[in-house]
């Protein structure tokens, strides 16, 4: 059961990633895109911080049921948000997508009608793309690897295995603090990191942060080491 209970929250988490990505991109104002995106990791970190918290004070199987109580919320709130606009109108919903923008945008009516058929020319203007051309045309090719190389080096950098076994990676440090105590702060590390990433991106654009991270992945690897 845990295998299994582990290959089904593997899936959900991946599934989640790509859609959340998607679903904030088309129900967001250009304006804030962007940033909201890179608050993504914010919401990701902070249930780190409650597990290196709670999960050392609390039994095992305790912990597990507690932690479907933000998923039980989830699940009854988030029935209430609309579909995207951008879904609606492919499936010439209009009225559906004019309603579902009315309650995210909260402007006035011609403002939303404008935005309306400015998401349907952008639609039209779109060729529905195939698996094949995502490997045989060049540009698509070039963004794949890319894509590949930027989560290949983060998984290659050590993160995740850190992230589930700080704790013990501590314990065997033999510091004087805590593990559960010194996972907590790498937990409020993170999270500080996320809530400084928007500013950052907005100053000096993806690129440079990108190359900074990267090298000080690298020296605290090699401090571990």
């Amino acid at each position: 059961l845990m295998y299994l209970g582990r290959l089904l929250s593997g899936i959900a988490y991946g599934i989640s990633i790509a859609v959340t990505s998607i679903y904030i991109g088309e129900i967001s104002e250009n304006s804030v895109r962007a940033m909201l995106n890179t608050m993504f990791p914010i919401f990701s970190r902070t249930p780190l911080l409650i597990s290196y918290s709670l999960g050392p004070q609390i039994p095992y199987h305790g912990f597990i049921f507690l932690s479907c109580l933000p998923v039980i919320l989830f699940l009854l709130m988030y029935n209430k948000m609309p579909e995207t606009p951008h879904f609606l109108l492919l499936k010439n919903r209009e009225d559906e997508a004019t309603k579902a923008l009315s309650w995210l945008r909260q402007l006035p009516e011609a403002i939303i009608s404008k935005e309306i058929n400015e998401i349907r020319e952008s639609l039209s203007k779109k060729k529905k793309g195939t698996w094949k051309e995502l490997f045989t045309k060049r540009g698509n090719v070039r963004a794949v690897v890319i894509l590949s190389s930027l989560r290949a080096s983060w998984q290659a950098s050590g993160g995740s295995t850190i992230f589930l076994y700080a704790q013990i990676i501590f314990q065997l440090t033999e510091i004087s603090l805590r593990s559960d105590l010194c996972a907590s702060v790498l937990a409020v590390v993170l999270i500080v990191g996320s809530l400084l990433s928007p500013p950052i991106v907005r100053r000096w654009g993806y690129k440079r942060p990108l190359i900074a991270s990267t090298l000080g992945s690298a020296v605290s690897m090699g401090c571990f080491a």
